[in-house]
């Protein structure tokens, strides 16, 4: 089994930013549409049985140019709207909790809401925040998958 050990957000004038293993960049600008930079997510996966506090067992958005943290989160203090405006989102997780560990994370994207709304597989989970919010483009929901 593999699971998601970590995140990082990249953002580069460069569409073809890369981390060396064992980071695997989610395909999808998280700009698309808005202009800008292009902003990435990479996450790290973890095989096996999970150690505890090595599973990611929990993500949200935070909101707000000085998120509140959740206590036991960690966070990513790149904007997920850098460049382009929009509201300040932050991407934070959790390796603590009674929740299952998450097997893979991935957005879905679209110009129109209902489509990107209807593009979430069976079995995956949609965070509920518009990854562009205020800033036009697309968009894009971060999803989620777990055991």
């Amino acid at each position: 089994m593999s699971y998601i050990k970590n995140f990082t957000v990249i953002y580069s004038s460069d569409a073809n930013v890369s981390l060396p293993p064992p980071w695997k960049k989610i395909s999808t600008d998280l700009n698309k549409g808005a202009g800008g930079l292009f902003i990435y997510l990479f996450k790290q996966l973890g095989d096996g049985v999970p150690l505890p506090g090595t599973a990611v067992r929990g993500i949200t958005v935070l909101q707000g140019p000085n998120p509140h943290i959740p206590t036991n989160y960690t966070w990513d203090d790149t904007d997920l709207n850098k460049s382009v405006g929009g509201a300040f989102l932050y991407l934070a997780w959790t390796y603590f909790g009674n929740s299952k560990p998450i097997l893979d994370v991935d957005v879905v994207c679209d110009p129109d809401h209902g489509a990107a709304v209807n593009k979430v597989p069976q079995g995956w989970h949609r965070i509920n925040v518009d990854l562009n919010k205020g800033a036009g483009g697309h968009f894009i929901y971060l999803i989620y998958r777990d055991e």
